[in-house]
């Protein structure tokens, strides 16, 4: 008998009934309960018990559970065959010739020759399952099996492998890491019941009993979790160093060829002692071109287009198209295909990138590819810039999302080589990608670091970066900053590029309408329109005439504002902008509650929030659900209004923004202190807790199901309270000011929102201060509160 089926005899298993034999060599003894595989072990049976599969073969990386799921299975499907379950372990063996004698032994049948014929004998009429386990180095054995089945009519085959057999007969099912926990929802008790957690802690309680998630540890095992991919080999890895090391502690030092080269347990087959040796069996598989595509692969993080690849992998030696390659790469479960088709993107599980940067680094190949890795996106970020405003800006925004990491690689690259030019061809290029997707406090880091970086760069390159850094300013509420940045902008500006000019003016506009001072607003405005309209541009055009309108609502001009903000949609019809649209009509649904029309408004808001939600805009998003939330208020559900602005102040408080309510802020003073008295400090804190909670989507889902019904005039929109109020001896203005002392603003903020001067501010409150007869602005605000004034 061969050497491979003397090993194949060293540990024989029984699993499963009189009936029924199973020898499995190198399986784990005790490898505890099957983890967040209930659809797969479900999926699996459904195939092996009907009647048009007779192969299945589980195709997935090294250490993803393959063969502890086949092993489930094997042991759940037994009284399903009459004739047995039968499992082999092909792991030792080294000649596909060797595959017969390793299902005779199996099998329990005598070693005479020719041991084929014999194993075809003794499966011809029976009803049996037949497991193989680790097929991939076995592949020109792939036509015994399909041998077997054609003379076998009543046998099934689970096969396990790295890649698929590639039989006429075979059905696949890829097996993906287990489900991850929401980062998002990182408190310890949601955390855990995550499949991926719930494994790390099943193995950390064998090594250390009283395990127990702290929320830091909660927060730090979702994000080393996730750099696992949901690997069972590479968590079960991790989790058994639990004993030394707390998930913070493990996150900062298993990385790399740490990680990779960490021992699991002994009584495994020796591919899987480390992540090393389950990724490295797969890698000594591949053939002619893979090594070397697979290498530089490597660089991409997050995932790539076969466009991307086909720019990084230039090299003259290649033979096979790089899609063939690519393919090849899938099949052996060293990449994954996350989609289909043009477009389609790949990916690699985050530890077999590190291998395969690892074996790049080895053949000094890193600096070149990286070189071009970088190049690569800064031409995409530049063919995206001329996108941003057109009909394509919500295809294009996605796109830039999808390479996020990958952006994030080439700006670090271009900070470790110091090349400043391409780091700002990167951060300026990107500012309107983080303004728009809310990236407001990374963005204008990394933009203002290229710029340090980059004092002779090209004035083009530094007015666009200075730009871009000013708008970051501005929407996270530093005006100073944003009017230096903007400013400095300005006077490196191309005269000759109206547009652009255009495009600052109207942005140091805004920050002097946030700033309070109005006028300016409108003369800054008025003159970034005139040379868009110089340039018979209807995008800019239209962009101006949103913040035009804008300046003029906070005049209280409601007339005027609804008339340029109508322009302004009209306008953009021509060039197609969604971002446009969706805060135009945002904007425009405003002025339609200040004139207390709350059918309008929320038809207006609902069609607002479909295109916000369409590109992802954020700020366009969040304008929309507080006005969902005032409208929501005055139909009396304060409740959901509260809701909805704890998760607009949860969304603000996250990516460092403004948040929307600019326009008039002692409208959403009053919605807060109302929702108080009326739900009770218990019932207000539950509100928010629930809206703080809540994920974009359902917030965007609750915002859409309270407006539709108030647009078709199926709810009330209920107008503001009428009931007479005691006779206030405060003027509406110190009534504004003191509404915004109860909401917790200085002096300084109450003089930006309001739009006058920060003096002004201190008259009315020692105003009101004497009109209520106390002595101070705290004690004022609660007096008029209680009084009912406000």
């Amino acid at each position: 008998m061969a050497k491979a089926s003397r090993d194949a005899r060293q540990s024989p298993r029984k699993v499963g009934s009189a009936n029924t034999g199973a020898a499995c060599s190198g399986c784990v003894s005790d490898p505890g309960p099957l983890i967040g595989r209930d659809r797969e072990l479900e999926a699996i049976r459904e195939h092996l018990l009907g009647d048009q599969v007779r192969l299945l073969t589980l195709t997935g990386p090294g250490g993803i559970g393959k063969t502890r799921l086949a092993l489930a299975v094997a042991a759940d499907l037994q009284a399903a065959f009459r004739d047995g379950v039968w499992c082999v372990d092909l792991g030792p063996l080294h000649a596909p010739s060797d595959v017969d004698a390793a299902i005779g032994q199996a099998l329990g049948i005598e070693e005479t020759q020719p041991q084929s014929e014999r194993v075809s004998a003794h499966l011809k009429d029976r009803h049996a399952l037949l497991v193989l386990d680790g097929f991939e180095h076995l592949l020109p054995a792939a036509a015994r099996v399909a041998d077997l089945l054609a003379g076998s009519p009543r046998l099934k085959v689970l096969v396990t492998s790295r890649e698929p057999l590639n039989l006429h007969v075979e059905h696949r099912l890829l097996l993906a890491g287990l489900g991850l926990p929401d980062p998002r929802s990182p408190d310890p008790a949601t955390v855990a019941r995550a499949p991926a957690a719930s494994l790390f802690l099943e193995h950390a309680r064998r090594v250390q009993p009283d395990f127990a998630l702290t929320p830091e540890d909660a927060r730090a095992l979702v994000e080393l979790l996730h750099r696992l991919d949901g690997i069972p080999l590479a968590i079960r890895i991790a989790a058994a160093r639990s004993n030394a090391l707390p998930p913070a502690a493990m996150l900062s030092r298993l990385r790399g060829q740490e990680l990779l080269s960490t021992e699991g347990a002994r009584d495994v087959p020796a591919r899987h002692h480390t992540l090393r040796e389950a990724i490295e069996w797969s890698y000594g598989l591949l053939s002619g071109e893979e090594p070397a595509v697979f290498r530089k692969l490597g660089v991409f993080v997050g995932g790539w287009t076969l466009d991307a690849a086909e720019a990084l992998i230039q090299d003259p030696h290649l033979t096979s198209p790089l899609w063939r390659t690519l393919g090849l790469l899938v099949d052996k479960s060293l990449v994954q295909a996350d989609a289909a088709g043009e477009g389609g993107r790949y990916r690699m599980l985050e530890p077999i990138r590190e291998y395969a940067l690892e074996r790049l680094g080895e053949r000094g190949e890193v600096d070149a590819i990286r070189g071009r890795h970088a190049e690569y996106f800064a031409t995409l970020v530049e063919q995206a810039e001329a996108k941003f405003w057109g009909p394509q800006e919500s295809e294009w925004f996605h796109r830039l999302e999808a390479d996020h990491e990958n952006l994030r690689a080439a700006l670090r690259w271009a900070a470790e080589r110091d090349d400043g030019d391409l780091g700002l061809r990167l951060a300026g290029g990107l500012a309107e990608f983080w303004v728009n997707l809310g990236y407001l406090p990374e963005g204008r880091g990394a933009v203002e670091d290229a710029l340090a970086r980059a004092a002779g760069a090209p004035p083009h390159l530094r007015a666009k970066a200075l730009a871009g850094a000013g708008s970051m300013a501005l929407w996270q509420g530093d005006y100073m900053a944003a009017k230096m940045l903007l400013q400095d902008a300005l006077a490196l500006a191309d005269k000759r590029d109206a547009p652009r000019t255009a495009t600052v003016l109207s942005r140091l506009g805004v920050a002097a309408g946030l700033q309070g001072d109005v006028r300016a607003a409108q003369d800054l405005q008025e003159r970034s329109l005139a040379l868009y309209r110089q340039a018979d541009d209807p995008r800019g055009m239209a962009f101006a005439l949103l913040h035009l309108g804008r300046t003029f609502s906070r005049l209280g001009n409601f007339g005027r504002a609804e008339e340029l903000l109508t322009e302004g949609l009209t306008l953009n019809g021509k060039g197609g902008n969604t971002r446009a649209a969706a805060l135009i009509k945002a904007n425009l649904a405003q002025i339609k509650l200040k004139r207390r029309d709350g059918a309008g408004a929320a038809t207006l808001a609902s069609e607002s929030l479909r295109l916000a939600r369409e590109l992802d805009h954020r700020r366009a998003l969040t304008y929309v659900v507080m006005i969902t939330a005032l409208l929501s208020a005055q139909g009396g559900d304060d409740e959901r209004a509260v809701r909805l602005l704890s998760a607009v102040d949860t969304w603000t408080e996250r990516t460092g923004e403004l948040g929307a309510g600019d326009h008039d802020p002692g409208a959403y003073a009053d919605l807060r202190t109302r929702a108080r008295r009326q739900l009770g400090d218990p019932g207000y804190d539950a509100a928010t807790a629930e809206g703080r909670a809540m994920s974009v989507e359902q917030v965007v889902d609750m915002a859409q199901a309270c407006l539709d019904p108030i647009a078709r005039g199926d709810a009330r929109a209920a107008a503001p309270e009428t009931a007479p109020r005691p006779r206030s001896p405060l003027s509406d203005r110190e009534q504004q000011v003191l509404r915004l002392i109860a909401e917790g603003l200085p002096n300084k903020q109450i003089a930006s929102a309001l739009g006058i001067a920060e003096r002004t501010v201190k008259a009315h409150v020692t105003s009101a201060m004497n009109k209520l007869g106390v002595d101070n602005r705290a004690h004022a605000a609660v007096q008029a509160l209680q009084r009912g004034l406000l």
